[in-house]
């Protein structure tokens, strides 16, 4: 019986091409969208879920609808004015101090604050 060995650089060049045969770009017809900006449009039977544009699998909750009938004017606005009133029910939901607690436009400001706290151009941060 004849064993076939590869090295470890082989294996790794052979899963390196399988990965990009499986994972490398495909045209935009075979994926059925010309530009990933825009939200594709799906069938009701086959519901796409894009991940990236913040969509709920779910849909939005009862009450948020139920919100957004009675105040339609000011759902396109942001709620500054209402912030420390969040930030205080926050804080006693969890029973923590209001200072413990940051608001932000989502998570990417949230992710800004934390560098600009933590990372100065004495201070770096190394990611892999």
């Amino acid at each position: 019986m004849t064993d076939t060995l590869l090295s470890r650089r082989q294996f790794a060049a052979l899963g390196v091409g399988l990965g990009a045969g499986l994972l490398g770009p495909r045209s935009a017809a075979a994926e059925g969208a010309a530009d990933p900006s825009v939200p594709a449009v799906t069938a009701p039977d086959e519901p796409l879920i894009h991940l990236n544009y913040n969509e709920s699998a779910y849909g939005p909750a009862p009450a948020a609808l139920a919100a957004l009938t009675r105040t339609p004017s000011s759902a396109a606005r942001y709620a500054d004015d209402r912030e420390p009133d969040l930030v205080a029910e926050l804080a006693r939901l969890h029973r923590i101090g209001a200072e413990n607690i940051v608001l932000g436009c989502g998570s990417t400001e949230v992710l800004r604050m934390i560098a600009d706290t933590f990372v100065s151009h004495d201070r770096h941060v190394i990611a892999a």
